[in-house]
């Protein structure tokens, strides 16, 4: 099939959809207007179940750490407080890997939600993003959209949906170029189309799962 053939395929099976989330393709994912959130948001995520395991270490540290919202002020609570008690974290490597985000940031003064929107412009510093240990193209992604940028992290959540459509595309920016053109197809905001799929596909997996085999 061609990329219009797969697109038109894949707009027609959302249509289909009756408990499809319609509502939340036209805004995605909301900034947290905190840092520290959207750091370990964005280094956390990474092969864990969201709803289970990320969601509440985040909310957590919302409440916990609650002035936390620039880059300066969540590195001094690291270094005052340590992560592993606010996260209820065992494991040192993710927490390492927050460190070593947070220092990148603050190496480019990147305070700001706003800031890393303006920082990520650059390839050269995306380059510099990609280099931090565990972070690659779904983890750039995933933080441009935290921070308000126009984009589709493609993640097993997508790759199902695609494939319950009945399409072959499988490959990273495959699936990620079939997004966009459908959020395009769609009248529809790419980062919003992102986030309504993930919520179908996490509400209920077996469904699609059965679907997709």
């Amino acid at each position: 099939m061609t990329i219009h053939s797969d697109t038109s395929r894949l707009v027609r099976y959302i249509r289909s959809l009756s408990s499809f989330p319609h509502d939340v393709v036209n805004n995605g994912r909301s900034s947290y207007g905190h840092m520290g959130a959207t750091i370990c948001d964005t280094i956390l995520q990474a092969g864990l179940n969201y709803r289970t395991v990320v969601a509440p270490r985040i909310d957590r540290l919302l409440i916990r750490w609650a002035g936390a919202t620039t880059t300066s002020v969540f590195d001094r609570n690291i270094r005052r407080y340590g992560l592993a008690n606010v996260l209820s974290w065992r494991d040192r490597e993710k927490p390492r890997r927050i460190v070593e985000l947070t220092q990148l940031l603050l190496e480019h003064s990147v305070e700001t939600e706003a800031d890393v929107a303006e920082w990520l412009t650059s390839a050269e510093n995306v380059e510099s993003l990609k280099m931090v240990r565990g972070i690659g193209p779904k983890s750039v992604d995933y933080f441009k959209m935290l921070v308000g940028i126009p984009a589709v992290a493609v993640d097993r959540h997508l790759r199902q949906f695609v494939a319950a459509a009945g399409i072959g595309v499988r490959d990273y920016s495959g699936v990620q170029d079939l997004i966009n053109k459908a959020a395009s197809q769609l009248g529809a905001n790419a980062a919003g189309l992102d986030y309504a799929i993930w919520l179908y596909v996490s509400s209920q997996p077996q469904q699609v799962r059965r679907i997709a085999a």
